[in-house]
């Protein structure tokens, strides 16, 4: 609008020069026919009807209009304007004829408490006294419709809504401390780790001293499940912020040791030939049962703050989650007892409650769900692995749980700018509806096999191992892929897809590149196995379907082509002139490795699969 203080002009035209255009403009309350056909479910459902103009969406090109039938808002871009016809109108404060009638029943015996204007009444203290449980029908409203009088929808009432809310609360994992403080549940696991901690002494409260750095604490809500999803626990977590630790101050080196799913199945794998007894055990608390070196200081749990030292803050005795250096003081306290009751030959029993005396133990049982996998034995001594679990999570969470299934997770010869296994996650920025297409067949082929998983099963202790690589198959960077498979007995242990670091100038390099790979790891395994003081009767035997790159590997064989190739790769040569591995020919027909390169077909695929120990969980 014009403006005094700009001399009687418009703040549009003193920024642009120019008059506003406002012949897209309409008169709220008018007459509009918007376009129904996206709201209208049958062909013969009209596509227009009179609405009222209430203004312009701001998220989408349209307007908004009013339905005075329905109650509906749709927005419609396309539309007719009768400026003409003016339906909310108000002509000496009373409104337009258009406007539905609205008929009151008498107050009858329920009268509801009437306030001053200036008074106010909180709706918290009073909302229960004000209004009974069951929601009386004090005005009952009705609206003319073309075909008669219908009764609208009354509101729900408030209990009904705050049932609603608590139940979908109590399925979420609280964010903070301000929503886990009202949850009876996590108000009890926060009080057991609290006790937990004052139990095992993890720290004292001293004065602030002032020049010292002092860390955050923050509580971690987690509810723990069963491997049916049911829910097992809640856990409330109470963690250092670690993040302002500073090196040499308060911590001085870290150290996270992971387990590897390989050696997980390695071990099952043993367990399977030698007929063990896998028994699972929780270490309650296990970080705080390492000893800390250095001198850390930390604020006071939110919520459960000493009233008598509110100033203080805490010292830290053991380690707590969240600490740089809580990994490595776990690690170091628990490997240095372990070697004394790892000679033990008593019964399983024997060392459960020794371990159980030095720290607090949980009993699982029987193993049955471990990292993500559910584990089932067989009468037979057999050991049965799969992620049903975790496969239907990944179908709800992308919303194809309803999803058909499909036979192989990628069709043959299907290329796109990189690997589908090993780098369909790489090209996020650059992605495409074709990459949404794959990524969707990769899940219909999850959804056709979540009853499927690997059997361990008995046989010689004997390693072997398929290699293969897939010359060139990225078409941007034409580097090639590796695929191997690692068998104990005939037991799938390890895997790998990994597209290659360097482009490979022909298939014999390639080739021998993912031999080198698998070498590397059947060396390894070799290792970690000779550290159970388990020895193989033979060498380690690995299949290549490349003749040269076999000739490579077994002869010094220099050549033009692969004369640049690294030093290391050539150990390959040194282990198998060492009799310490063997490397032999194999058709492609019978290379189990080349599901891990390309897309194969259906039958194929199915043949190989079974040759993986890769079958459907016995009922």
């Amino acid at each position: 609008m014009p403006s005094q203080a700009l001399k009687h002009q418009a703040p549009y035209f003193r920024l642009y020069g120019k008059q506003p255009e406002l012949h897209s403009l309409r008169i709220f309350g008018t007459a509009v026919y918007p376009y129904l056909r996206p709201y209208n479910v049958h062909k013969f459902q009209p596509r227009t009807t009179q609405y009222v103009f209430l203004g312009y969406s701001s998220g989408y090109k349209g307007v908004l209009c009013y339905d005075i039938v329905t109650d509906k808002l749709p927005q419609s871009h396309h539309l007719l304007i009768q400026h003409h016809l003016l339906l909310l109108c108000n002509h000496g404060g009373s409104d337009s004829v258009l406007v539905p009638e609205v008929h009151y029943s008498p107050l009858g015996d329920h009268h509801l408490p009437v306030s001053p204007p200036h008074e106010h009444s909180s709706l918290g203290t009073s909302l229960s006294d004000s209004l009974p449980l069951n929601p009386i029908n004090i005005h009952p409203m009705h609206t003319r419709l073309r075909d008669g009088i219908v009764q609208k929808k009354q509101f729900p009432d408030y209990v009904g809504y705050y049932t609603c809310l608590n139940a979908h609360i109590e399925l979420d994992e609280p964010a903070n401390y301000k929503v886990a403080s009202f949850p009876p549940q996590w108000k009890q696991a926060m009080q057991e780790e609290i006790d937990a901690l004052h139990m095992q002494g993890t720290w004292s409260l001293v004065p602030n001293p002032g020049d010292k750095n002092i860390v955050g604490s923050k509580w971690i809500y987690k509810i723990k499940r069963n491997s049916d999803g049911s829910i097992a626990r809640h856990k409330a977590r109470l963690v250092a912020q670690g993040f302002s630790q500073e090196q040499g101050l308060d911590f001085s080196e870290t150290f996270s040791p992971v387990v590897r799913h390989t050696t997980v199945r390695l071990i099952l794998s043993l367990a399977a030939m030698n007929k063990w007894q896998l028994r699972q055990l929780d270490v309650e608390n296990a970080f705080l049962h390492g000893d800390l070196e250095e001198e850390v200081f930390m604020k006071q749990p939110q919520g459960f703050a000493d009233p008598r030292y509110p100033d203080f803050v805490c010292k830290l005795k053991k380690s707590l989650y969240g600490l740089k250096q809580a990994p490595r003081a776990w690690n170091a306290k628990f490997t240095r007892y372990l070697p004394a009751i790892g000679s033990n030959e008593k019964m399983v029993q024997v060392v459960v409650d020794e371990l159980s005396s030095v720290f607090e133990m949980k009993d699982l049982g029987k193993l049955k769900f471990f990292l993500g996998l559910q584990v089932s034995h067989g009468s037979n001594g057999d050991i049965f692995v799969n992620q049903f679990k975790y496969a239907k999570e990944l179908l709800y969470k992308a919303g194809m749980n309803s999803c058909r299934a499909c036979s192989t997770p990628c069709k043959p010869h299907m290329q796109t700018r990189s690997c589908l296994f090993c780098q369909l996650s790489v090209p996020i920025h650059e992605s495409n509806d074709f990459h949404w297409y794959l990524v969707k067949r990769i899940l219909r082929y999850v959804q056709g096999t979540l009853a499927f998983g690997l059997s361990f099963t008995a046989g010689d202790m004997n390693l072997s191992a398929y290699s293969d690589a897939d010359w060139a198959g990225d078409i941007n960077t034409r580097r090639s892929t590796t695929g191997f498979v690692i068998f104990l007995g005939s037991n799938p242990i390890s895997w790998q897809s990994k597209k290659q670091g360097s482009v490979s100038r022909s298939s014999t390099e390639a080739e021998y590149r993912a031999l080198a790979n698998t070498t590397a790891d059947l060396a390894w395994i070799r290792q970690v196995l000779k550290d159970f003081k388990l020895y193989l009767p033979y060498p380690p035997i690995a299949y290549c379907d490349n003749l040269s790159a076999l000739a490579l590997s077994s002869n010094p064989v220099y050549h033009s082509r692969i004369k640049h190739l690294d030093i290391d790769f050539h150990f390959v040569r040194e282990r198998a002139q060492k009799k310490d591995l063997l490397v032999q020919y194999v058709s492609t027909d019978e290379q189990l490795a080349d599901v891990f390169t390309k897309g194969l077909h259906g039958p194929i695929f199915s043949q190989h699969c079974a040759h993986l120990r890769l079958r459907e969980f016995p009922k």
